[in-house]
Formats: C-alpha cells, structure tokens, sequence
C-alpha cells in the first residue's frame, strides 16, 4: 500500500526499486547451473575419450603382442572352420611347405593315409569342445616329417572351430629311435656277455652274435671265422642267412682272401663284390651263388692278437652310418673275447690235462717202484683198480670222486717204502713186533700225502682200508660208517686180491673159498664185507 515505501524513504531519503539483477536472480542462477554442468561434461567427456583411447591402444598393442606370439611362435598355429584355415601363422606355412593357408583345407597338406585320422578328430573336437586331442600326422610331402597336433574345439567368430597347434616331432622320433636301438643293442650285448661269462659252447656264442648282428644291422648274412695259426688257415664257425650251408669243416687260405686282407691290415675291408674275382676272394664257393652286392670283413681283435674275422653281406647297397659301423666293431669285438676265452679255457684244460696226466705218471711209478720192491704181481694194482672202481659205480658213488678213488687205490700200500725190506719181505708170518711196525704204513702213507694238496682227496684209502667196521683196526681204530666209504669198498676188493692171489708166504685161495670166507665174516671186524657182499649179489655183480 505505499507504505513500506514512504517509511524507507523517510528513513533513507530515497527510494529503492528493486533491480534487474534482483528480480531476475532464478534466471542467472539457472544459467550458471547450465554452464556448470555443461563444465562437467565438456570434462567428462575428455575423460572418457581419454580413457576409450587408452583402452584403445591397449588393446592395439595387446594385439600387436599376440600377432607377435603368433607370428614367431615355434609351433604352427591354425584356426579351422568348417574345414577350412581362417587364421594361420607363418611357422604352420613354414611347416605345411605352403607359402599361403588361408580359406584352404587342411587335409590337402596332409598324407592321404592320415586323412581319415584327422577327420576324427575334428569330430571329436566339435563334439566335446574344451577337451584337447593329441596325435601325429605326416605332412603330404616327400619329406619323412613327422609332425605332432594338439587340437581342442573352440568359438570363433559365433561358430564352431577348432584351433590347432603343432610342431615338428622329427627329430625326437630320430632321438627316441635311436635310444630304443642302443638299449636294444646293449641287451644283445648282455646276452653275449651272459653267454661268455656262462661258459656257453664257442659255436653257441658266435652262432648268436651271427643271428644279431643280422637283426640289427638290417643285412641278409653274416658268418665267422675262427683262425688257426698253426695251419694259416680260417676255418667257419657259425653263420646265418645263407641260402647254401657252408660245407662242415670248410676253411680258406689267408693268402688268397678278403678276410685275409683284413687280418693283415687289421682293419675291416668293403669289398663289392661286382665280378667273379671279387667273388672267388670270398674264399668259399657257396657264396658265389648267394648274389651278394657288398661285403663287410671285420677282423677280430682281443689283447692286440687277431682270433679270427667277422662277414656280412648284403645283397642291396647299404648306407651305414657311424653308429652301424660303431655296432659292428662292437660286435667284433665280443666275438674276439669268446674266441680269446675259449682259446684260454682250452689251454689251461690242456695245460690241467697234462698236468694231471703228470701226477698221476708219477704215482703210477711210485706204485710200480713199490712192487718191484715188494716181489707183488705187476698187475696187482690194476686188478684192484678195475674191481674197486666198478664196485663204487655199482654202489652209486659219484663220478666226481672217482679220481680220487683211483689215485688212492694206486698209492693204497704207499706208506710200505718205509717199511723194512726184513720185515715187508719176509716169508713167514710176522712176530708181534713186526706187526707193529708193518701196521704203521698207513701213517706213513698219511705224512708222505698229506703235504701234497692235488694228493690229499685221496688220502681215504692208503690212511684207512685196514680200519674194520668193529673199530678193532688200525691206525685210528674207527668203525662203522666213520670209515670212509671209499676205504670200505677197498677193503673188500684187497681181501678178495689178497685171498684169491699167491703171497711170499701162502698160495692163493679158490674163488668159491675166499667168498665163503668173506660171508663168515658177518659181525666179526670185516661185517662191512659182508654188507657190500650182499649189495653185489643183489645188484648181480660177480668176483671175477
């Protein structure tokens, strides 16, 4: 009504209307939420294209890196859809010998023989994906490449693919063949190690080594030959692989040989064998008509002497490498070892032969001394020898102890050369004295072979054939089955001799009394004649 108006300016002497600024102050202050907002777009939205274009080069540079991977991956990587290679790197061109893969089918590239392998796969893939499929493929080229795929089924693009990777698996094959070879070829040499050390027959040894060596060197024959110096002359001992047997006993000259040669030059020797010299060099005829191509002659070495050489043929042309020729020498030279083995066990046999052939030379003169000395028959200790020694066979006493049997019936009365010729040759019974001292030939006999070890397994007879089975004999008084059974059955046969033959001092007796004689003896101190007695009836065995 005017009066607010008239009081303000009676007051402050003027009058205030209000202003533009004042009555419009909504306006201004919407217009600055305007401006303040458009602000914090205008901000916003360099932030956010700031941030698009970070995210943007991340993921430019993320797939620079991928491309990177994939483009210098040392596996072959492919992307297959509908059978065909949407995505490839240069490694699975490089391995596939393709310059371009894209929109091309896989199986082109592949060996025809692996196709179908494959298609099962990319089926398997497409109907369990997530679950990877391992195997290996040849590639449809000449080469012998082998090369090894992982595959998994995956979604490309909103479809079904399958993306593979693979590598070439060549070499490992080549490592892993050859390390299955070199196990398989020192269980050959196992085996021939087995039969040396086993002391197999030399023929056995080598025909084995013939049989592997045409295993696993991947020849058609192979044979050995074994030298003789004496003759200068090589003689076969085991081959394999011929069509023709090399007749028994064959042998060729040295001087008119390939295997000859190689003895001489103590090395192997190539020979092709293109014309009928080269093959009348072989040395064996049969062999001409085997059509060989190439001859490989090893000669056999062992502590610097050659035993012998080593032949294979083949009838194609080979490309050994340095592991077959490292085998062959292998080879040779275990063939070298039986060869020197069997040379030495059949020297130191030969050498032990004569040896022993020597003792019992000796012994033998000692016994026949003996009865020289003695005035006994010259066939005493044969008679004794063949009966003493058929009656142990008859009562099944090992064929091993039979030697020593033998040597002991030999030097049964050894001890007598220190019995007084008074006393061992007198013609009358003995006195009591002198029984005393004839009796202590068996101790005689026990120092004189006791000393000797190749004599002391004989030592049962000469010490204890006069023990009786009641203990009442000399010189240990034993009895029963303490008696070694070898002075048991001596026993027997010396009384039976004894008995049935003429001495200084009484005639010999008839055959029928002198087994009476032994029967009588039954629990008296011979009761072990008796029992042997019985033995050689029932087993029909006679006196004679």
């Amino acid at each position: 009504n005017g009066d607010y108006h008239r009081l303000h300016e009676k007051w402050f002497g003027i009058y205030e209307k209000s202003s533009f600024w004042a009555a419009n102050w909504y306006l201004f202050a919407s217009l600055g939420l305007v401006i303040i907002l458009l602000i914090g777009f205008i901000l916003w939205s360099q932030t956010l294209q700031h941030e698009v274009k970070n995210r943007t080069q991340d993921l430019a540079n993320s797939e620079q890196r991928y491309r990177l991977i994939i483009e210098n991956a040392t596996e072959g990587i492919l992307i297959i859809v509908n059978g065909r290679i949407v995505l490839s790197n240069p490694y699975a061109a490089r391995l596939l010998e393709q310059e371009q893969l894209s929109s091309k089918d896989l199986q082109n590239f592949i060996h025809l023989k692996d196709r179908e392998k494959l298609r099962r796969v990319w089926e398997t893939c497409s109907q369990e994906p997530g679950i990877t499929q391992e195997y290996t493929l040849r590639p449809n080229s000449r080469s012998s490449t082998l090369l090894k795929f992982s595959s998994v089924g995956i979604q490309w693009m909103g479809e079904s693919a399958v993306l593979t990777m693979f590598y070439d698996i060549t070499q490992e094959k080549h490592t892993e063949q050859n390390l299955q070879q070199q196990i398989a070829q020192l269980d050959i040499l196992r085996a021939i190690d087995i039969s040396i050390t086993n002391g197999m027959p030399l023929s056995t040894t080598l025909q084995l080594l013939c049989e592997k060596l045409v295993e696993t060197l991947k020849i058609d024959s192979a044979d050995i030959l074994v030298l003789n110096e004496e003759q200068n002359r090589l003689y076969y001992f085991a081959e394999t692989g011929f069509q023709t047997p090399t007749p028994p006993n064959l042998s060729i000259d040295l001087d008119h040989s390939y295997a000859g040669r190689a003895i001489r030059n103590r090395r192997m020797i190539v020979a092709p064998l293109s014309n009928t010299d080269s093959l009348t060099l072989l040395g064996c005829p049969q062999r001409e008509k085997e059509r060989f191509v190439t001859c490989y002659v090893q000669p056999l070495i062992a502590k610097g002497k050659v035993n012998g050489v080593v032949e294979i043929f083949s009838r194609t042309t080979l490309q050994p490498n340095e592991e077959w020729f490292d085998f062959l020498a292998t080879m040779a030279g275990q063939a070298a070892i039986a060869i020197d083995n069997h040379l030495l066990v059949t020297g130191l046999q030969t050498l032990n032969q004569e040896l022993s052939q020597a003792y019992d030379a000796t012994i033998q003169g000692w016994a026949h001394a003996l009865e020289l000395r003695s005035a006994e028959a010259d066939d005493h200790t044969r008679r004794l020898l063949a009966m003493t020694l058929r009656l142990a066979r008859l009562l099944g006493v090992e064929e091993s102890k039979m030697v020593h049997i033998r040597r002991g019936i030999i030097l049964h009365d050894i001890g007598k050369m220190a019995i007084p010729d008074r006393i061992l040759l007198k013609p009358g019974p003995l006195t009591v004295e002198e029984w005393i001292i004839m009796r202590q030939h068996p101790q005689y006999a026990y120092s004189l072979l006791s000393s000797i070890p190749y004599l002391r397994p004989a030592l049962e007879i000469p010490y204890s054939h006069h023990e009786h089975w009641d203990g009442s004999g000399y010189p240990l008084g034993l009895s029963g089955e303490s008696i070694p059974l070898a002075a048991r059955i001596f026993a027997v046969i010396d009384v039976w001799d004894a008995l049935t033959h003429d001495r200084v001092y009484r005639s010999g007796w008839p055959k029928k009394k002198a087994i009476e004689y032994i029967q009588e003896r039954t629990g008296t101190q011979r009761s072990e004649e008796r029992r042997v007695g019985k033995e050689c009836r029932s087993r029909r065995w006679t006196y004679h």
